[in-house]
């Protein structure tokens, strides 16, 4: 009596499917009846859209590679059946710059922030050479007229105390996007205060978060020089 209750219940439990114009309905909701795919595969880099691009393509077919912005690609197969379904085969998702914009840093955790989520270029290195030349003390201070500023405190190994110029607007290149491409360049404010005797500093965004498109045309870029020969190419569709 319970098993036959039971297959009752699952067989009421079982969505109806109807046929309207071709096309398969799940009678509860009207919800489109389509099919299962594979889960999409998860990857961190470009190279391997690249390797599945290299795959023959007589066997895989053609497929959509999407440059959705500049840390997401997608590759995608064309549209088909009744509902024009266009499966996700591949997403992939660069790893996130570990600094963080606009937040105070001691001295080491800057020192190290810099060296780890930075390209090395003129303006990183003279960050560097800047504060590890001074030495502040309770008694150093920061003129800031809002545009550029100036730090009283000795430098380097002189006992004088001096007015030494801060460059406050920096031209950096963070690793901020798929490291097979080069990092989009982009203009920063640096900002350096005293506290407790103690200087902090911090590195704010400026430019607009233009790189972001830089990112997404080299990412276009990058994979249409890779996807080729001819025959190959010909089968791949790649949008920004």
């Amino acid at each position: 009596m319970i098993k036959e209750a039971i297959e009752k219940i699952l067989t009421m439990a079982r969505p109806e499917v109807v046929e309207i114009d071709a096309r398969e309905y799940l009678l509860k909701g009207r919800d489109p009846a389509v099919e299962v795919y594979p889960k999409t595969i998860q990857i961190n880099n470009l190279s391997g859209i690249v390797d599945y691009c290299s795959e023959d393509p007589e066997e895989i077919g053609s497929f959509l590679v999407h440059v959705c912005d500049y840390n997401n690609v997608y590759v995608y197969t064309p549209m088909h059946g009744p509902f024009n379904i266009r499966p996700e085969l591949i997403k992939a998702s660069a790893r996130l710059c570990g600094f963080n914009f606009g937040i105070p840093y001691g001295y080491e955790d800057f020192v190290v922030a810099m060296h780890t989520n930075f390209v090395q270029n003129e303006d990183r290195d003279y960050v560097l050479k800047f504060i590890g030349s001074v030495r502040v003390d309770a008694n150093s201070k920061i003129e800031d007229d809002g545009i550029s500023q100036t730090l009283t405190a000795k430098q380097g190994v002189s006992s004088l105390v001096k007015d030494i110029p801060i460059k406050n607007i920096l031209t950096l290149k963070p690793y901020r996007t798929f490291s097979e491409i080069e990092q989009p360049e982009s203009v920063f404010v640096f900002r350096m205060n005293v506290a407790d005797g103690k200087p902090v500093f911090s590195i704010h965004e400026a430019d607009g978060e233009a790189w972001k498109q830089a990112a997404i045309e080299r990412i276009k870029d990058y994979l249409l020089r890779r996807t080729g020969p001819q025959e190959i190419a010909a089968t791949v569709s790649i949008v920004a």
